[in-house]
């Protein structure tokens, strides 16, 4: 597997400004411009999700698993069981009770109706089933912990807000140049700097992330979430 390098917040907004060539690259950025790059990034960023154009990133997001709770909601509201970015595509899950290491099978939703019916009580982990709602992804595991725990996913998450200037995100370089154009033609409009070359390579990035997100549509929110049906999964990497 190719490794995704993690991008810092301050480097998309840094290389942003490069981009305009307003400010010597050897000098750390005015605070006015760089408060502006986190507010644009974040208005980009709401505008793709508003145009149902997702920017996901992969990361291994765990969590605490209590005695028989079965199911849990995985969002950024704070009603969610695990408030975090909404998971867009969960490729691994594991479960640890004790000093034991479980890799569940994802499993669709006919399969967890299936399993759900038998009389037989799943008293090990052995299956998740998946489901995506606009606002939050539930894990809904077929078996009653019967001890605390950790679960681990392994997942494509959405980036819809950044927070800090030190927040990491981990993004294919097609999604983080994007987004750095994005961020420049948006400062441009107050401190200039913008040239008809740089529309065009930005134009080009936008295509780019459209093309990515029509091949994979796990990414693109509005297709994922009437897929409930889940591929199976037999191995954590």
């Amino acid at each position: 597997m190719v490794e995704i390098p993690k991008l810092i917040v301050r480097d998309i907004v840094n290389n942003a400004a490069q981009k305009m060539r307003i400010y010597p690259s050897d000098q750390p950025l005015e605070d006015d411009i760089f408060k502006n790059g986190i507010k644009i990034l974040n208005r980009v960023l709401y505008n793709l999700n508003s145009e149902i154009l997702l920017i996901p990133y992969r990361s291994i997001l765990q969590f605490p698993i209590t005695i028989s709770k079965k199911s849990y909601t995985i969002g950024k509201e704070l009603t969610n069981d695990v408030v975090h970015n909404k998971p867009l595509n969960i490729n691994n899950v594991l479960v640890v009770v004790g000093n034991v290491t479980y890799p569940l099978k994802i499993i669709s939703q006919y399969q967890n109706y299936a399993l759900t019916k038998c009389t037989l009580s799943q008293r090990f982990p052995n299956y998740v089933f998946v489901s995506y709602a606009i606002d939050y992804t539930t894990l809904e595991f077929v078996f009653n912990p019967w001890m605390d725990g950790e679960c681990f996913i392994n997942a494509k998450f959405e980036i819809d807000y950044v927070q800090t200037a030190d927040d990491e995100i981990k993004l294919p370089l097609n999604y983080a140049f994007f987004l750095e154009y994005s961020v420049a033609r948006e400062l441009s409009q107050i401190y200039g700097g913008w040239t008809p070359d740089k529309e065009t390579l930005y134009k080009e990035h936008l295509a780019s992330v459209k093309d990515y997100s029509e091949i994979d549509l796990d990414s693109r929110q509005d297709l994922f979430v009437k897929n409930n049906n889940r591929r199976l999964f037999y191995g954590w990497y």
